[in-house]
């Protein structure tokens, strides 16, 4: 695909790579500002994480916007990100996830570096800006 990601173009209309981030971005605002509507949301996403009967193993690279599971990859964009999210959910969930992720294998660019994001935020390194 266009970002060297296996079935992107397949996935462009879903929850791919890209949107991957948003739970980040969100979660940013969140534990920078404590921004309200961030936390809502941020809920309503991670409470569809922890429905899914595959658990933490299971999420992958892309589900439809209905919730479908068309991925196949266990990666750190989307592990990450939703760990990033659990901040505004629970220690429990932000922990399990951020275990997966510490662990969850990473070859491009482009997952190096979002887990290096993700890291400094979950540690309390990535402070708020000006």
């Amino acid at each position: 695909g266009a970002d060297g990601c296996p079935g992107y173009a397949e996935r462009s209309g879903g929850y791919g790579y890209d949107a991957a981030r948003i739970p980040w971005r969100i979660g940013t605002d969140y534990v920078w500002w404590g921004t309200p509507a961030a936390r809502d949301w941020l809920v309503r996403v991670l409470d569809w994480v922890v429905a899914q009967p595959s658990g933490i193993e299971g999420i992958v690279d892309g589900y439809t916007l209905d919730g479908v599971p068309v991925g196949t990859i266990h990666g750190v964009p989307f592990v990450g990100g939703f760990a990033v999210g659990a901040m505004a959910h629970s220690q429990a969930l932000a922990d399990a996830l951020a275990a997966d992720l510490i662990v969850t294998p990473d070859v491009r660019y482009y997952q190096s570096s979002l887990r290096t994001l993700y890291l400094l935020l979950l540690t309390g390194y990535f402070p708020p800006g000006c």
